[in-house]
């Protein structure tokens, strides 16, 4: 597998008034190029905090401590931890090469702008240089048809926008450019940036697959659908082809029929933009559909990780196979989890699920097990194994 996306040790921790949070705790995870990674787990197991971890988006209280993200875009140069890099360097890359798809679109949609206003935000802050290429090209054209009476008035203000979309085409932080982009009475030499990239924000809501992208484009968020927001989104994050797309749940608050088609929306968008995506839920069912690996989490700790296909048909970790139990199927009455959740203020000592563990150890209460690889690509975080299985399975 070549590597995208490696985690090394990763621990985030939040410090309360009534304590420290252990949200993380030494998390260990790889991404594939061109993969879909399913991270699994109840609610408040760390899988959405591993995710603003990658993005450096941990609000305070919270503190990543400690561990290492590599992260590789380009498969020719060393990756880079992008825990050591400076604010402006993880800015350029956030929503750029690594953009994320928010659970709730609506709080994820700024109400006073409109949709189109909004992609064409992100299209102008990471590929402003792209877009003044498209400005200058239009401009250079403009210039050579210009004839008569009113092409001769407008040639000294279209000379001047070629010079200036040529300059953001080489650098998009021109000095000049720049500083016109500021100045409310001059700005507008600048307007073709505006309308390039309403183009490609139109054409980016078409490829989500929403009918009429001209007139949603000029929508606000309340005059759409939960599943219309959700592609306006979807078409957000992936406007600058991402090399990695996170999915925090993109289709709970959605009926199930605009959930098919979401899902289904995603895969063709990996596929399409050779993108990888770190998809978080809690559904089983849909970490089957449309994941090529698995990740299960719990209290903030990594439990097991596995091929999809042998995490459904060889689970190994007790916590798995219980989360698995507690699917419910025609015929058969689903199992729930004994106990609950660990508090994270005070969480137990050594594997962290063994107070709701029917196969737990003594040495389970005080050591925390290691990461071992069962069979090839499939690891598993426990004490409790015999020959590659948990002891005492069927």
């Amino acid at each position: 597998m070549q590597e995208l996306l490696k985690i090394r040790g990763l621990t985030v921790r939040f410090y309360t008034y009534e304590g420290v949070v252990e949200a993380l705790t030494d998390v260990d995870l790889e991404m594939g190029r061109k993969e879909t990674l399913g991270l699994v787990g109840e609610t408040g197991c760390g899988k959405t905090m591993t995710a603003l971890a990658i993005l450096r988006l941990v609000a305070e209280p919270g503190r990543i401590e400690s561990g290492a993200i590599y992260f590789s875009p380009d498969g020719d140069k060393e990756p880079v931890d992008l825990l050591k890099l400076k604010e402006a360097q993880m800015r350029a890359i956030r929503g750029s090469k690594i953009s994320m798809v928010f659970q709730e679109p609506g709080a994820a949609l700024n109400p006073v702008y409109t949709i189109g206003n909004q992609i064409s935000e992100a299209i102008l802050v990471h590929r402003r240089g792209e877009v003044a290429a498209k400005a200058l090209s239009s401009v250079t054209r403009k210039l050579k048809e210009g004839e008569g009476l009113l092409g001769t008035l407008f040639k000294p203000f279209r000379r001047l926008q070629r010079r200036l979309y040529s300059d953001i085409s080489r650098s998009e932080r021109a000095f000049i450019p720049r500083i016109i982009g500021r100045i409310p009475l001059i700005r507008g030499l600048l307007w073709r940036l505006n309308s390039e990239a309403a183009k490609i924000a139109v054409e980016m809501l078409k490829e989500v697959e929403i009918p009429d992208a001209e007139r949603v484009a000029k929508q606000y968020p309340h005059q759409l659908s939960g599943g219309m927001k959700q592609r306006a989104v979807i078409a957000m994050a992936i406007v600058c082809y991402p090399k990695l797309l996170i999915a925090d749940e993109p289709t709970t608050s959605l009926d199930v029929t605009v959930q098919s088609q979401i899902l289904e929306l995603l895969d063709r968008l990996k596929d399409e933009f050779q993108s990888s995506v770190l998809y978080i839920t809690h559904d089983l069912s849909v970490a089957a559909e449309i994941c090529d690996r698995i990740g299960i989490m719990y209290a903030g700790r990594m439990c097991e990780v596995g091929s999809a296909e042998e995490i459904f048909k060889k689970p190994l970790h007790p916590y798995t196979r219980a989360l698995l139990a507690a699917v419910p199927e025609p015929g058969k009455e689903p199992r729930p989890i004994s106990g609950s959740v660990p508090d994270p203020l005070e969480p137990p000592p050594g594997c962290r699920f063994h107070p709701r563990c029917t196969k737990a150890l003594d040495l389970c209460k005080y050591e925390v097990p290691g990461m071992l690889e069962v069979t090839k690509g499939h690891l598993v975080s426990c004490h409790v194994i015999e020959g590659g299985r948990v002891a005492g399975s069927d």
